[in-house]
């Protein structure tokens, strides 16, 4: 697919960087977008290679992570961004960039995500579900967030949902069915944006121009007021403005409406 070039936000999962998550996209999407892939300020106590997380983790082995994202530790994100990627717990922090509104996205695509343990932030969003589309991805041997889990996160959206699956574990599937399917969501999620614009772009309000009898009647309204006659330099009395403007006034709405509703006029 030949993608347009789109604005794309990568958020990594424990354990991981932003440059790990830079070449998941790059192999995901064309080279041609422009990414942007933050990085989380916790450092894993036994990552070598600048392992990170968005925060660190209580019980280790569980289903999901059992804390949540404080707002400081959020990721300096832009404003808006055409599509979102986030894996794992940096699903967490995109649900909690979305919730605090400190960003908007037109598509976003979740991969092994799970639901906010932020009880606040958790009533929130199922009380007030995103209008994003979503594309939730999941491994069918996935152990610490099973499709079950992650399929919980559709409530907190009333748009459409796209479910992919693939047959691995936790972790951003590479082989082309699962990309191919993620890639026609992107297309799909492009286009609804395209006829949103189209639908609700900018109206441009003709003004309406008044008919010819209506431009003499205006005229006939003003007919009081002294008007210089530029060629001669002298001022019509109202007694001819009166009279050129019925004569205009005739001539007019006899050959636009014919006589008959010339006398409704007068009348």
């Amino acid at each position: 697919m030949k993608e347009t070039e789109n604005k794309i936000l990568g958020l990594h999962g424990y354990k991981q960087n932003a440059n790990y998550m830079l070449k998941k996209l790059e192999k995901m999407f064309t080279k041609d977008n422009q990414f942007d892939c933050p990085e989380g300020k916790i450092l894993h106590k036994e990552g070598e290679r600048g392992e990170k997380g968005w925060y660190p983790l209580i019980t280790s082995g569980s289903i999901f992570d059992e804390m949540d994202l404080p707002l400081e530790n959020l990721p300096l994100t832009e404003d808006h961004y055409d599509i979102v990627v986030a894996f794992s717990q940096g699903n967490a922090a995109l649900l909690m960039l979305l919730y605090s509104k400190r960003m908007t996205a037109d598509a976003l695509i979740l991969i092994s995500p799970f639901k906010l343990q932020d009880p606040k932030a958790h009533k929130y969003l199922l009380e007030n579900p995103l209008d994003i589309p979503i594309c939730i991805v999941t491994g069918k041997n996935d152990t610490l967030t099973p499709p079950n889990v992650s399929q919980e996160v559709a409530k907190y959206f009333k748009s459409e949902c796209t479910f992919v699956s693939h047959p691995g574990g936790h972790f951003i599937p590479e082989k082309s069915e699962a990309r191919k399917s993620i890639r026609d969501f992107v297309i799909k999620s492009q286009k609804r944006v395209k006829d949103k614009k189209t639908e609700g772009g900018i109206q441009i309000i003709e003004e309406k121009q008044p008919t010819s009898i209506e431009a003499v009647a205006i005229w006939l309204e003003n007919w009081k007021s002294w008007i210089p006659n530029v060629t001669t330099g002298v001022f019509w009395n109202k007694k001819t403005c009166l009279m050129v403007a019925l004569s205009l006034l005739t001539v007019t709405c006899v050959r636009e409406r014919g006589w008959i509703n010339f006398r409704r006029v007068l009348e």
